[in-house]
């Protein structure tokens, strides 16, 4: 028996399809604290060659749309250096930047040059599922399929020690929603995976994630009420009450999940302590964050200059530095981090950003390409003015945000509708 063809077979297909392996490596990746960053590089470094072999990149549609998008985030993060307030860091974090820029180049080469898009559907679909299926069996035995154990009383699944399970799954949840949407009429109780899926984000324990989730199912449920008008609302009655129903159960029997979610109701309070507490002590950092950008108005202090001037801006009553900290390193709320790190100017590119992104979907409802819309939703959900999880302009989310932007552009400019 020659055992070695299996073997040469196997190398045939890395060689054949080693870009998309790349790609979807990264995205894989998300679930380690900076692994991430080594398919990404390589992706840029191929990108840049390629640009300065070929300088005809800026007449492909996705890149011009990917233009606009980054120099509307990239441009005031420049301007914001002649202010920094720690000059070296913030330059760590502005020209490492041009890394997603050159890997866009990459990744629309390779995604139709070699006609990849139902290989990326079905690659994002499958590490999506395994992530889920991972952290439910963290939930059930104690630790995932590598041996993670929970972090504290809620699921981690493979992204543990990091608590950033839910805000991924929430970012990618329009993709996933559509991917159950269109292939559950052949595969009949594909729908029990959306079951799974909000079950972990709800145990995730992050209530970021929550209200991400909550945004996502709002703006996937505007799209469905588009595409099937009054027969939308046929399957609404039906998926609300039993995800309803298994969430209900999940509250009441989960004590740990219980608490979290009536200490999150202190939001509805008008006592300031509970307020503070029902947000992770976030209000003490909005009030710094808030006073340094009156300082710093017009290009703000820098990307990741938070933290070397919160000590500075802080009331002497502030939680942080009352119990000995200097802070933190951001102020876990999108919009915020824009305004004291890049200042006014951020705030316009960013408005630029959003404007852009609502213009291009209303042209893909007039031009009847809607069913690209879920991949445009992802890039909104990643990067909502009250999102209160991880920094902006930190590595991990931005590299999360730019690969969605990358890999929605090539869905969304795609000639035909190919997987999703």
């Amino acid at each position: 028996m020659n055992t070695t063809r299996p073997v040469y077979k196997f190398i045939d297909l890395i060689k054949i399809h080693w870009s998309l392996l790349l790609i979807l490596s990264t995205a894989f990746l998300f679930a380690t604290k900076t692994s991430f960053n080594i398919p990404f590089y390589i992706m840029a470094a191929i990108g840049l060659y390629r640009l300065i072999k070929n300088n005809d990149s800026h007449r492909v549609p996705e890149i011009r749309f990917i233009y606009i998008l980054f120099f509307s985030i990239w441009l005031p993060m420049l301007f914001s250096l002649t202010d920094a307030v720690d000059l070296h860091h913030s330059l760590k974090t502005t020209l490492p930047y041009l890394r997603f820029l050159f890997a866009a180049v990459f990744i629309i080469e390779e995604v139709k040059k070699n006609d990849a898009f139902n290989h990326i559907v079905l690659g994002i679909a499958i590490i999506i599922s395994f992530w889920c299926l991972d952290a439910l069996f963290q939930f059930i035995v104690g630790v995932d399929m590598f041996g993670y154990p929970m972090r504290g009383n809620f699921v981690g699944g493979l992204f543990s020690p990091k608590g950033t399970l839910g805000h991924v799954l929430a970012i990618l949840s329009p993709v996933y929603f559509e991917i159950v949407r269109r292939y559950h009429s052949r595969h009949r109780y594909l729908w029990l995976l959306l079951l799974i899926f909000f079950s972990i984000v709800l145990l995730s324990g992050k209530r970021t994630a929550w209200m991400m989730l909550f945004t996502s199912c709002t703006f996937y449920g505007a799209y469905l009420f588009y595409l099937y008008r009054s027969a939308a609302l046929k399957i609404f009655l039906v998926i609300i009450p039993i995800a309803v129903l298994i969430m209900g159960l999940l509250v009441t029997q989960y004590q740990p999940l219980n608490t979290k979610i009536n200490k999150t109701l202190g939001l509805f309070s008008v006592d300031y302590e509970q307020m503070d507490k029902a947000t992770a002590r976030r209000l003490s950092l909005w009030e710094t964050g808030i006073k340094i950008y009156g300082a710093h108005w017009i290009n703000g202090i820098g990307p990741r200059g938070f933290r070397h001037v919160y000590a500075d801006y802080a009331n002497t009553d502030n939680f942080f530095i009352t119990n000995g900290y200097s802070g933190q390193t951001h102020p876990h709320l999108t919009l915020l981090e824009i305004v004291i790190e890049t200042g006014s100017l951020g705030l316009f590119g960013y408005l630029i950003f959003w404007l852009y992104l609502m213009r291009f979907a209303s042209q893909l409802i007039k031009e009847n390409k809607a069913c690209h819309l879920p991949w445009l939703m992802c890039i909104m959900i990643a990067v909502l003015p009250y999102n209160a999880g991880s920094a902006f302009y930190g590595s991990y989310w931005s590299s999360l945000t730019w690969w969605i932007i990358l890999i929605s552009a090539c869905f969304v400019f795609s000639s035909q509708n190919k997987g999703i």
